[in-house]
Protein backbone atom coordinates (compact mmCIF):
# COMPACT_ATOMS: atom_id res chain seq x y z
CA UNK A 1 0.00 0.00 0.00
CA UNK A 2 1.80 3.34 -1.21
CA UNK A 3 1.12 6.56 0.51
CA UNK A 4 2.56 10.18 0.40
CA UNK A 5 3.07 9.38 4.07
CA UNK A 6 4.12 13.23 4.72
CA UNK A 7 5.17 16.17 2.90
CA UNK A 8 6.57 19.43 3.55
CA UNK A 9 7.33 22.79 1.17
CA UNK A 10 9.15 26.13 1.06
CA UNK A 11 7.95 29.29 -0.91
CA UNK A 12 10.32 31.98 -2.24
CA UNK A 13 12.15 32.16 0.84
CA UNK A 14 15.18 34.58 0.75
CA UNK A 15 18.81 33.64 2.36
CA UNK A 16 18.30 35.25 5.65
CA UNK A 17 15.03 33.64 6.00
CA UNK A 18 16.44 30.13 5.03
CA UNK A 19 19.02 31.16 7.88
CA UNK A 20 16.31 31.58 10.31
CA UNK A 21 14.40 28.49 9.85
CA UNK A 22 17.60 26.27 9.77
CA UNK A 23 18.01 27.90 13.34
CA UNK A 24 14.77 27.00 14.80
CA UNK A 25 15.30 23.31 13.77
CA UNK A 26 18.31 22.84 16.43
CA UNK A 27 20.07 20.60 13.87
CA UNK A 28 23.60 21.16 13.94
CA UNK A 29 25.38 20.81 10.87
CA UNK A 30 27.27 23.81 10.36
CA UNK A 31 28.04 23.57 6.79
CA UNK A 32 24.59 24.41 6.13
CA UNK A 33 26.12 27.93 5.87
CA UNK A 34 28.29 27.23 3.12
CA UNK A 35 25.55 25.48 0.98
CA UNK A 36 23.50 26.88 -1.53
CA UNK A 37 20.37 27.76 -1.93
CA UNK A 38 19.12 24.43 -3.91
CA UNK A 39 21.27 22.19 -1.08
CA UNK A 40 19.82 24.62 1.72
CA UNK A 41 15.91 24.12 0.62
CA UNK A 42 16.43 20.17 0.16
CA UNK A 43 18.11 20.24 3.67
CA UNK A 44 15.19 21.88 5.66
CA UNK A 45 12.77 19.88 3.54
CA UNK A 46 14.29 16.50 5.07
CA UNK A 47 14.83 18.11 8.55
CA UNK A 48 11.01 18.41 8.98
CA UNK A 49 10.25 15.60 7.41
CA UNK A 50 12.38 13.57 9.75
CA UNK A 51 11.50 15.18 12.81
CA UNK A 52 7.77 14.19 11.58
CA UNK A 53 8.88 10.63 12.00
CA UNK A 54 9.19 10.64 15.40
CA UNK A 55 10.00 7.65 17.05
CA UNK A 56 9.60 5.37 13.54
CA UNK A 57 13.06 6.85 11.98
CA UNK A 58 13.60 5.94 8.27
CA UNK A 59 15.93 3.34 7.76
CA UNK A 60 19.29 4.78 5.83
CA UNK A 61 19.75 1.37 3.92
CA UNK A 62 15.75 1.68 3.08
CA UNK A 63 15.16 4.95 1.99
CA UNK A 64 16.11 7.02 -1.78
CA UNK A 65 16.39 10.82 -2.34
CA UNK A 66 15.50 11.49 -5.32
CA UNK A 67 15.06 15.88 -6.34
CA UNK A 68 13.54 17.33 -9.43
CA UNK A 69 14.49 20.59 -10.50
CA UNK A 70 14.08 23.18 -13.36
CA UNK A 71 17.19 25.59 -13.22
CA UNK A 72 19.47 22.91 -11.32
CA UNK A 73 22.24 25.41 -10.05
CA UNK A 74 21.86 27.83 -12.32
CA UNK A 75 22.32 30.53 -9.66
CA UNK A 76 25.41 28.90 -8.71
CA UNK A 77 26.82 28.91 -11.71
CA UNK A 78 26.15 32.41 -12.21
CA UNK A 79 28.43 32.83 -9.14
CA UNK A 80 30.44 31.19 -9.99
CA UNK A 81 31.22 32.78 -13.70
CA UNK A 82 32.32 35.76 -11.99
CA UNK A 83 34.85 34.55 -9.91
CA UNK A 84 36.38 33.39 -13.74
CA UNK A 85 35.46 35.76 -16.12
CA UNK A 86 37.77 38.58 -15.61
CA UNK A 87 41.10 37.01 -17.04
CA UNK A 88 42.93 39.79 -14.98
CA UNK A 89 41.30 39.02 -12.01
CA UNK A 90 40.43 35.19 -12.18
CA UNK A 91 39.73 33.75 -8.95
CA UNK A 92 38.12 30.80 -8.90
CA UNK A 93 36.16 30.07 -5.83
CA UNK A 94 36.46 26.44 -4.48
CA UNK A 95 33.62 27.00 -2.37
CA UNK A 96 30.87 28.40 -5.18
CA UNK A 97 31.91 25.52 -7.44
CA UNK A 98 31.58 22.68 -5.08
CA UNK A 99 27.85 23.79 -5.48
CA UNK A 100 27.81 23.78 -9.33
CA UNK A 101 25.96 20.26 -9.77
CA UNK A 102 22.45 19.58 -9.42
CA UNK A 103 23.61 16.19 -7.61
CA UNK A 104 24.66 17.77 -4.85
CA UNK A 105 21.84 18.31 -3.36
CA UNK A 106 20.35 14.65 -3.06
CA UNK A 107 24.20 13.87 -1.54
CA UNK A 108 24.28 16.04 1.10
CA UNK A 109 20.85 15.26 2.15
CA UNK A 110 22.13 11.31 2.22
CA UNK A 111 25.20 12.55 4.08
CA UNK A 112 23.35 14.37 6.31
CA UNK A 113 21.06 11.53 7.38
CA UNK A 114 23.39 8.20 6.49
CA UNK A 115 20.92 7.17 3.68
CA UNK A 116 22.93 4.94 1.19
CA UNK A 117 19.92 3.98 -1.19
CA UNK A 118 19.64 5.69 -4.15
CA UNK A 119 20.11 8.69 -5.06
CA UNK A 120 19.35 10.63 -7.71
CA UNK A 121 18.18 14.03 -9.46
CA UNK A 122 16.19 14.87 -12.37
CA UNK A 123 16.10 18.12 -14.84
CA UNK A 124 12.63 18.61 -15.64
CA UNK A 125 10.93 21.92 -16.71
CA UNK A 126 8.62 21.81 -14.60
CA UNK A 127 6.61 20.03 -11.73
CA UNK A 128 5.47 16.69 -13.54
CA UNK A 129 3.10 14.52 -10.94
CA UNK A 130 3.14 11.85 -13.86
CA UNK A 131 6.96 11.76 -14.46
CA UNK A 132 7.11 11.63 -10.64
CA UNK A 133 4.98 8.97 -10.04
CA UNK A 134 6.44 7.32 -12.77
CA UNK A 135 10.58 7.63 -11.36
CA UNK A 136 9.80 7.40 -7.89
CA UNK A 137 7.63 3.63 -8.57
CA UNK A 138 10.53 2.59 -9.83
CA UNK A 139 12.75 3.73 -6.93
CA UNK A 140 10.16 1.90 -4.57
CA UNK A 141 11.42 -1.42 -6.02
CA UNK A 142 14.83 -1.38 -4.41
CA UNK A 143 13.31 1.14 -1.16
CA UNK A 144 10.53 1.53 0.97
CA UNK A 145 10.44 4.72 1.28
CA UNK A 146 11.35 7.61 -1.13
CA UNK A 147 11.86 11.25 -0.25
CA UNK A 148 11.15 12.99 -3.60
CA UNK A 149 11.32 16.66 -4.38
CA UNK A 150 10.91 19.46 -6.69
CA UNK A 151 13.27 22.16 -5.87
CA UNK A 152 13.37 25.49 -7.76
CA UNK A 153 15.63 27.99 -7.20
CA UNK A 154 15.46 31.47 -8.85
CA UNK A 155 16.98 34.84 -7.89
CA UNK A 156 18.75 32.70 -4.92
CA UNK A 157 14.66 32.14 -3.33
CA UNK A 158 13.89 28.82 -3.62
CA UNK A 159 10.29 27.34 -3.92
CA UNK A 160 10.43 23.27 -2.83
CA UNK A 161 7.92 20.79 -1.63
CA UNK A 162 9.16 17.42 -0.32
CA UNK A 163 6.95 14.24 0.09
CA UNK A 164 7.75 11.01 2.00
CA UNK A 165 6.64 8.02 -0.24
CA UNK A 166 6.30 5.21 1.77
CA UNK A 167 5.41 1.14 1.01
CA UNK A 168 4.36 0.88 4.95
CA UNK A 169 1.43 3.01 4.44
CA UNK A 170 -1.97 3.42 6.05
CA UNK A 171 -5.03 3.84 5.59
CA UNK A 172 -5.17 7.82 6.32
CA UNK A 173 -2.43 8.82 3.93
CA UNK A 174 -3.49 9.82 0.81
CA UNK A 175 -2.17 7.44 -1.74
CA UNK A 176 0.83 7.77 -3.70
CA UNK A 177 -0.17 8.80 -7.40
CA UNK A 178 0.18 12.07 -9.67
CA UNK A 179 -3.45 13.09 -9.14
CA UNK A 180 -2.45 13.05 -5.63
CA UNK A 181 1.02 14.77 -6.05
CA UNK A 182 -0.53 17.41 -7.99
CA UNK A 183 -3.38 17.90 -5.53
CA UNK A 184 -1.10 18.63 -2.65
CA UNK A 185 1.49 20.69 -4.96
CA UNK A 186 -1.67 22.99 -5.82
CA UNK A 187 -2.40 23.38 -2.11
CA UNK A 188 0.86 24.69 -1.17
CA UNK A 189 1.54 27.00 -4.77
CA UNK A 190 -1.79 28.09 -6.01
Amino acid sequence: MVKIAKYSYLNSLSADALSAVYRSTGADYPKFFKMDALCKAGFLLVEDIVRGCGNTPLAPDDTSVVVFTASGTYITDLAFETTISDPDNCFPSPSVFVYSLPNIVAGEIAIRHGFTNETAVYLSSNFSPSQIEAIVSDTLTVASNVLVAWIEVTSNHPSAIMFLISRNGNNDMPDFNAENLAEIYKQCYI
